[in-house]
């Protein structure tokens, strides 16, 4: 069984896929953190990472949030570090409950289009419900390392996606890149 009374979920509902750090300025880390749900019902995720430098010394502090993963569904959760140190390692503290939310990203498709200078990412809600504060992630990698992090909400005015609608939102990347990944939550 993997949730209590008070809603909590075991960790184990989860599998981490790939993590990544990437430094945008001097001052702010990223640890992006792919994650899939194997477990049959939708979950949210919360976290509360310490980052430590190569003498195993605390450097900074970040946490996460991610409001619905739906079963079989990948996303994931970005944490932000300010710190002008490397990280040599994280240590998180994740808090694994079932979703507040009815849907997430099963309801939608989504296409990419490369441009000179980035991404134009087009997103159509498939599903019978509007889609409230959707947000795609992307991420740039040149020769297999990650190189750029961007994300942007799709939205019409009611802060949603509509049901049949389509929403358009275009990712600027300034450096050289061959490949992407992008996640939805």
């Amino acid at each position: 069984n993997t949730e209590s009374t008070s809603g909590a979920v075991d960790e184990s509902c989860i599998e981490i896929i790939a993590e990544y750090t990437f430094s945008e300025v001097s001052v702010i880390t990223y640890h992006i953190v792919i994650v899939k749900n194997i477990c049959d019902r939708a979950i949210s995720i919360d976290t509360d990472t310490l980052a430590y430098n190569e003498y195993d010394e605390l450097i900074s502090v970040g946490t996460g949030y991610m409001s619905i993963l739906e079963p079989g569904n990948i996303s994931c959760y970005i944490e932000e570090f300010r710190t002008g140190e490397k990280i040599a390692k994280y240590e998180t503290t994740r808090t694994v409950s079932a979703s507040l939310y009815a849907y997430g990203t099963s309801d939608i498709s989504y296409s990419l289009t490369k441009t000179s200078n980035g991404e134009i990412v087009q997103i159509t809600n498939n599903g019978d419900a509007a889609i409230k504060f959707a947000r795609g992630h992307i991420l740039y990698f040149l020769d297999g390392n990650i190189v750029g992090y961007d994300r942007h909400y799709f939205m019409d005015s009611d802060a949603e996606i509509k049901p049949g609608k389509t929403i358009s939102g275009q990712y600027i990347m300034r450096h050289e890149y061959d490949s992407v990944e992008f996640y939805l939550n």
